[in-house]
Formats: C-alpha cells, sequence, structure tokens
C-alpha cells in the first residue's frame, strides 16, 4: 500500500527513474519473504486464521461490523492518550500509545488542515495522512486483544510525524519572544512527560504487570524459592530453552535488591543439590526427582511447586519449582 501510494503521489516524468529504483529495491527486499511463503504457505496464515473473525461462519455484514468496531476502536482517546493497550504485555499502562502532548500538536494540525485545506506541494503530508488512514486496518481484522497497540504500532509513529507539522505550524504563528516562550514550555511538559513515563517504567510497571505475563508456574516457583532462600536457582537445561524467557522478569520481581540467589541454566547432571532450587517443566519431573534422590544429604526436604493453566492458543503449559532445604 505505501508503494502504491507513493507512485500517486509523487508520479511524474521527473521523479519515473527514481520511482522505478525504488520499486525495484522493495521487490528485491521481498524475495527471501517470498522464498518462505511458497515453501510455508500455510505456516502464515496460521496465527492469523487463530485471531482473526474473517475465517468465522458470520455473515458478511457482521464481519463488516466487527471491523468497523474495531477500526474506530484505535481512535479511541482511552488507547491513544489516556490508558493504551490494556494488556500490560503490549503497554505499560501509563499514557496511551502518543505522549498527550504529541497528541495536542496532532489535532492541532487537523484543525488547521480543516480550515484551511492541504497545501497543495507538500506531498510528503499527503502521504502521512494516507499511511496514518491505513496503519489500523490489519489490526482491526482480528478479534483478539483489539485494540492491540502491538499490531498498530504505526499508528503512533504517524501521529509523532504529523505532530512535527503542527510543532511548526505553531512556531509560524508565534514571532520573537512568543515563539521561545512556546517552544520552551512545550520542551518542559515534554520533558515531564518523559520523565513520569519512565519512573513508572522502571519504578511501578513491574509489579502492576505481573499478573499479565503469563507465568504458568514460573512466578510461583521463584516465590517458593523466596521462602527457602537457596544459594542458587537453576533453569532445567532442555531442547527449548525459550521458555525460560520471562525468568529474569520473575527474578526482579521477588528478588528487586539483587540480593537474591544466583539464577543460571544448567544440565540436570551439574546441578548440585544442596540449598537449590530447580524450575523445569513437568515432564522432567521424574528425572529431576531421580537426581536429588541420588546426590541429596540425608534428612534433606523437598518442596515442589506447581501451577496448571492455559496460554493463548489453549495449550496446557507448567513449571515446577522443586527446592531443596537441609
Amino acid at each position: 500500500m505505501s508503494i502504491l501510494s507513493i507512485w500517486a503521489l509523487y508520479y511524474n516524468q521527473s521523479t519515473l527513474r527514481r520511482l522505478l529504483a525504488l520499486t525495484a529495491g522493495f521487490l528485491i527486499a521481498l524475495i527471501p519473504y517470498s522464498i518462505f511463503a511458497l515453501i510455508n504457505g500455510q505456516a502464515l496464515l496460521i496465527r492469523f486464521r487463530s485471531v482473526s473473525y474473517l475465517y468465522s461462519n458470520i455473515s458478511p455484514l457482521k464481519k463488516a461490523y466487527y471491523f468497523l468496531r474495531n477500526y474506530l476502536s484505535y481512535w479511541s482517546p482511552d488507547f491513544l492518550v489516556f490508558r493504551g493497550d490494556p494488556n500490560l504485555r503490549h503497554s505499560t499502562g501509563y499514557g496511551g500509545i502518543v505522549l498527550w502532548i504529541t497528541f495536542l500538536l496532532f489535532i492541532f494540525l487537523l484543525l488547521t488542515l480543516i480550515a484551511k485545506g492541504f497545501p497543495r506541494n507538500d506531498k510528503f503530508l499527503k502521504l502521512l495522512i494516507v499511511g496514518l488512514i491505513f496503519s489500523p486496518i490489519a489490526a482491526a481484522l482480528t478479534a483478539e486483544g483489539t485494540p492491540h497497540s502491538l499490531r498498530s504500532i504505526l499508528l503512533g509513529y504517524y501521529i509523532f510525524l504529523l505532530s512535527c507539522y503542527g510543532l511548526a505550524i505553531v512556531c509560524r504563528i508565534s514571532q520573537g519572544r512568543l515563539r521561545v516562550l512556546v517552544v520552551f514550555s512545550l520542551i518542559l511538559l515534554l520533558s515531564y512527560q518523559i520523565i513520569c513515563f519512565q519512573y513508572d517504567y522502571f519504578v511501578r510497571y513491574a509489579e502492576r504487570s505481573r499478573s499479565y505475563m503469563g507465568s504458568h508456574g514460573l512466578s510461583q516457583s521463584f516465590d517458593a524459592s523466596k521462602r527457602l532462600m537457596p544459594r542458587s536457582i537453576y533453569l532445567l537445561d532442555i531442547e527449548n530453552p525459550f521458555i525460560y524467557a520471562h525468568a529474569g522478569f520473575y527474578r526482579f520481581i521477588h528478588f528487586p535488591d539483587g540480593r537474591g540467589p544466583s539464577v543460571s541454566v544448567a544440565k540436570l547432571s551439574s546441578i548440585d543439590t544442596s540449598s537449590t532450587c530447580v524450575i523445569y517443566p513437568p515432564q522432567y519431573h521424574n528425572q529431576v526427582l531421580s537426581h536429588f534422590a541420588l546426590e541429596g544429604n540425608p534428612g534433606q526436604k523437598l518442596f515442589a511447586t506447581n501451577e496448571l493453566s492455559n496460554d493463548s492458543i489453549g495449550n496446557p503449559m507448567e513449571f515446577i519449582g522443586l527446592c531443596s532445604s537441609n
């Protein structure tokens, strides 16, 4: 869509060569994607089929209604400025996808364009407006998690770029000392918002978003180890270590002062069972128990914590934390 928009706005005899070069570069960049699509065509649509209403057994009119409702949800002030994505895995919950100073400058630009019309020769501004309108469309085709900040991430970028036009108009309207005062005030307010956001992100967000991270027993295992205070926490080295992706996050939640046990990935044979916690998926439970039975000390007590839940596509996931205490 971007390429078509650029051709529609910029095409003339003097720009033809540059447009052709841009299009050629775009097509070359698509070669790896095209090869993957030819080999793994179905893989490209698996996730989309699971979250979109387009494949549901509902009428076209109902699908059109869902699309319009979802599309409009991306333009709500609650999403843009006040709260953002309600899922705190995608957003911090402090403000929306843009800062309110940015949003006000964007609104000021829109009001100016409505009052005075589009500048005839500013094709880049028109390109940004087209991109702005189209940016939430793909996200609006999904039924799950709407409004979704990651699927509509370009929307925030377009609003930011257009707000720069709004700032330029403000600077042209004001003159001399008034211009300096206006620009200084905007910088001061923007800096204040940035500082507040950074403070919230680094101090409050971790605890606030804890329940949104889908720990599937990982957080509970760290919580158990916090009560027992082992010397070390081991994440069992398995074929798919990416399942421990949030381990560092939960260590920070439960040991925010940094004085907790060391956390590392290790093979079962190298794990010292004295005052230790091991976190692992349930299918390895018997192996871990056997290792503790062979390597453990007399009088050693074992504590297990586990929680069974489902991930976003309904597959059971579980972590078990097995801790030893002498």
